[in-house]
């Protein structure tokens, strides 16, 4: 039996608690399975702690001439269909509130039997997490990590003006497609403003990692942008310096050791990551784009000598008067980064497949 969305039933931000245990195991669609009469599973993908991606194909676009290729996202590890039916119909109610081009577009859901499942745009490419694995001591140059991070930063601004904080963003969840765009991944973590773990129920599903989660976070306390801010400086860190600025398992509560400063960043860029790493979400910056625009202005001759605080006040502003008009330097040039996040990343222009 197959089962639709009917995303009338669910509030598109509301609890996911379990409606009623289901003990019986999930049985796993294999290569070949049609899911809902339209979507053909081709072969297997990716897998993650809550999921298994395919390669798939919408039977239906392909009949009418139009592009066909899809992902599906299966659903695993949770014991009751209906409660992994629910998340499932959460991730596609999200999408369809969140329009902006830097997010993965999630098309449609429902349940072939007890299986719940999800079909997504397909990517061509790869996550930021892969390139920095086959990266020269697992980091990129400060330019190219400000050009790959720089879509992303404003991805989220673009969520906080709309009340969202996605809170889990992470190098794993930054996918760099083969035309040179830059995807923000997984949609099931996004949380309204305000909004604590504790209102998504204690299913785990809608968790966080630890390595990238602020300690506000971590310590369950009501979403703001600061979260993702943070989270965002965490993943700048690591892809210049090759290590995670803290350890994962710090516990709740707990003061981590203070980062060391990497050797690619001056003392005002550094001041100016050390802030956006505080545990105190004070100290940040007010806006993900402040904090790629602050890193940029601070390696300029001009103000690489000021004081952190007015280079940050500076990037403020100019986030602030034109927060989607971004340009971030690269060997040959300068490269404007537009809120569609829809431009070449990699500073030697080669594919992301073929370095």
């Amino acid at each position: 039996m197959n089962r639709q969305c009917d995303l009338s039933t669910t509030p598109p931000f509301g609890p996911v608690a379990p409606s009623r245990p289901a003990p019986r195991a999930v049985q796993w669609p294999a290569p070949g399975s049609v899911l809902g009469g339209r979507y053909l599973l081709l072969r297997h993908h990716a897998s993650g702690g809550t999921s298994v991606i395919y390669r798939g194909r919408d039977l239906l676009a392909e009949r009418a001439g139009y592009p066909a290729d899809v992902a599906i996202k299966i659903i695993r590890g949770i014991d009751d269909p209906e409660l992994a039916l629910r998340m499932s119909m959460l991730e596609l109610a999200t999408s369809r509130r969140l329009p902006e081009a830097g997010l993965i577009r999630v098309h449609d859901c429902g349940r072939q039997g007890a299986t719940p499942y999800l079909i997504m745009e397909w990517l061509e490419g790869e996550n930021l997490a892969e390139l920095l694995h086959r990266s020269p001591d697992r980091r990129l140059p400060l330019r190219r990590a400000a050009t790959i991070l720089t879509p992303v930063a404003n991805t989220l601004f673009a969520l906080h003006r709309r009340g969202m904080v996605h809170t889990d963003v992470k190098p794993g969840n930054i996918f760099l497609t083969t035309d040179g765009r830059v995807k923000l991944l997984d949609l099931a973590t996004v949380r309204e403003m305000g909004d604590g773990q504790e209102q998504r129920g204690e299913t785990g599903w809608l968790g966080y990692s630890p390595a990238y989660a602020s300690p506000e976070t971590r310590n369950d306390e009501p979403a703001s942008p600061q979260d993702d801010i943070y989270s965002l400086a965490c993943v700048l860190y690591e892809t210049i310096a090759g290590t995670k600025p803290y350890p994962s398992t710090a516990e709740k509560g707990d003061a981590p050791p203070a980062p060391r400063r990497p050797g690619t960043l001056n003392p005002a860029q550094w001041e100016l990551l050390r802030r956006s790493l505080a545990s105190d979400h004070e100290k940040r910056p007010r806006s993900a784009p402040a904090l790629l625009q602050g890193m940029r202005l601070a390696a300029t001759p001009m103000l690489a000598g000021w004081a952190a605080s007015v280079v940050l006040a500076i990037a403020v502003l100019v986030a602030a008067l034109a927060p989607h008009e971004n340009l971030v330097e690269e060997e040959g040039g300068t490269v404007e980064a537009p809120a569609t996040s829809e431009y070449r990343y990699t500073a030697d222009r080669r594919q992301p497949g073929n370095e």
